[in-house]
Order: C-alpha cells, then structure tokens, then sequence
C-alpha cells in the first residue's frame, strides 16, 4: 500500500530532457475555467485599485472554475486584497467558493505551499447568492508591506456568467478603468481548465536504471508534448502560455515496472531541473508540503511499498507547482 513520506528526504536528480520518457504520457483536462492572476507579480502603487486598476479581470465565467493568484506587496504599505465576483446576467447566480481553508499565500515568502496544502486538506463550500447586476467581494486579506498574497481555492458559479476581478488597494476606491500595467515575464488572463489528470504509464526500474520520471511544463519537449500547457487569455494584454503548470490542481497517475533482478521498494520523486522547488502533494486524506528543493535534486513524497520482479505498480495523487518554483518539474520514481 503507497504511503505518503514526510518531503524531508532529497538526492541527486538524474532525470533530464535527455532520459525521460516520451511515451505512455497522456492529459486529461476538466473544469470550464481558470481565472489567473499573476501579473504584475510585484505589485507597485501604481498597481493598485487607488489608482483605478484591477491585478486582473475576466469575463464570461460559469460552471467549475478555480481561482489562482499569487503576488508581493512593494507598495511600502499596507493594502486590501480580494475577488471580485459581479453578476453580469440578468437573472440571480449561485457562487460556491471554499469556506474554509482556502489558500491565503499572505506571509509565505518561499512560495504558496501551504496555500496548496489548505486547498487539499480542506472541502467546505460556502455558497452565495448574486442578483442580477450585483457584485461581491471575497476572500478579502489585510496584507503587509513586502509580503506575498494571493488566492487559491476551486469556485462554481451557476445560473448564468459572472465577470471576475482581483482588486487591491490601500484604503481609497474609485471607479476602476483599467488593468495593472504588464509585468514583463508573467502572464494572466483565463484559462480553459483548472485541474490535469497525467496518466505516466511507462516507467521502469531496471538492474542499472535506479530512477525513472516524465516532465511536465516548460515546452513541446517535455514528456507530455506540451499537452499540458494551457493559454490564457488576457483582455489587458498580459495573455500567454503557462509554460510552468502553475495554479493547475495536477492528479497524477503514475504506473512504475519493476524489471530489475529482484523485488524493490519504489519511492514516488518530485524534482526541478531549473531553479528551487515548491510544491504540495496529497495521497488519500494525508497532504505534505515540500520547498525549497533545490536545482538537479528531488524530494522523496510516496512509497509505493514492495513490487516483486517483473511486477507493476500504480498510485494516483495530487499535487501542484507551487509559485516562485523553477520549471521544467520531473514527477517520477527511484529506488
């Protein structure tokens, strides 16, 4: 039986664009949309709702959707961060949005881990009603100056389409006009999907081949022929492909084949072949955060248990990359 490890355990990462694999990778898409907000990153005064700019805005949102943001405060005080949620119908809408738990990254300088371990260990829903032309705001945070924010939490809307809006301002609210200006390097918009299911089915541990992986993000290279990136699309001109997997709720359907000469003990890796790594990972109700992995390392997260010669064996977990994580992610198993 697989059980998750503690993320304290780290080794040399072997697994690059040259030795991965490049077959048995698939991608499942689900939900109707992502609203993503990661631009500007570094959030000026500039930037903010005083100065009759939105961090980001879509429209035309409905049914299964996440909302994902992540940010820092440089403003040299004090603001107010939320979603905004406006019914743009002509007839009531529900929203359902997490009530509890959900993913505050306010204070969380090495990444929104824990924002993603909130979002996986907790599932109450609060649900609210919006007339038509009406709005409401949520997930309202007070964040201090030279500190990290943002949001992570799944949302529904139904009865018909609301406009979603990421707001932040230090105290004064006029009419907003305009987006934040781009921040050159990241992107934000909405997106067509929340959460990937990676099906990686050909991984095999032999005699002399002691670790095994796929890699997700980056480009067209990686394992899954960059099937798993999705565009956003930006009204304000910040529209992109999320090259890192970011903010997408990734289910991971990992099948390891042990053809060594004797039984093994494999052990699930997660690993960077860029920069630092931050993550969070969820098997059954037990969820981990793993940060600041370091460049070319992995962290051990599941063991898979025994696997007898020429024996398969398969785990289904979640996981995420977490913000100011390097790219491209290896996701894959040693022994």
């Amino acid at each position: 039986m697989a059980t998750i490890l503690t993320g304290n355990l780290t080794g040399n990462l072997t697994v690059d664009s040259n030795n991965r694999v490049t077959t048995g990778c698939s991608v499942s898409k689900y939900g109707n949309f992502i609203f993503f907000s990661n631009c500007p990153e570094t959030v000026t005064t500039a930037h903010l709702g005083d100065s009759g700019k939105w961090l980001g805005k879509i429209a035309g949102c409905s049914n299964y959707g996440m909302i994902y943001s992540w940010h820092k405060n440089t403003t040299g005080k004090t603001i107010l961060s939320f979603i905004r949620v406006r019914n743009t119908g002509a007839t009531s809408i529900t929203v359902r949005f997490r009530s509890a738990g959900w993913g505050t990254n306010k204070l969380n300088p090495a990444g929104d881990a824990e924002a993603w371990k909130a979002y996986f260990s907790n599932t109450a829903m609060s649900s609210i009603t919006i007339a038509a032309g009406k709005e409401n705001d949520l997930f309202a945070q007070t964040v201090a100056n030279n500190a990290c924010f943002g949001i992570v939490s799944p949302i529904e809307i139904s009865g018909g389409t609301a406009e979603i809006s990421e707001i932040a301002h230090s105290g004064v609210l006029p009419a907003l006009s305009a987006y934040a200006a781009k921040e050159a390097g990241f992107i934000r918009g909405k997106g067509g999907s929340y959460r990937l299911t990676l099906k990686i089915e050909n991984l095999v541990l032999t005699d002399t081949i002691k670790q095994a992986g796929a890699t997700i993000g980056a480009n067209s290279s990686n394992s899954f022929k960059g099937l798993d990136v999705i565009s956003l699309s930006d009204p304000g001109a910040a529209s992109g492909d999320n090259v890192g997997d970011y903010g997408m709720h990734l289910v991971v359907e990992l099948t390891v084949t042990n053809s060594s000469s004797n039984s093994i003990s494999p052990i699930v890796i997660l690993g960077s072949r860029g920069g630092l790594l931050h993550t969070a990972v969820k098997l059954g109700a037990s969820v981990v955060t793993c940060t600041n992995i370091a460049a070319y390392k992995y962290v051990e997260v599941i063991s898979i248990g025994s696997l007898a010669k020429n024996a398969s064996g398969t785990v289904i977990f979640n996981t995420c990359v977490a913000a100011m994580s390097s790219t491209p992610v290896v996701i894959g198993v040693k022994y």
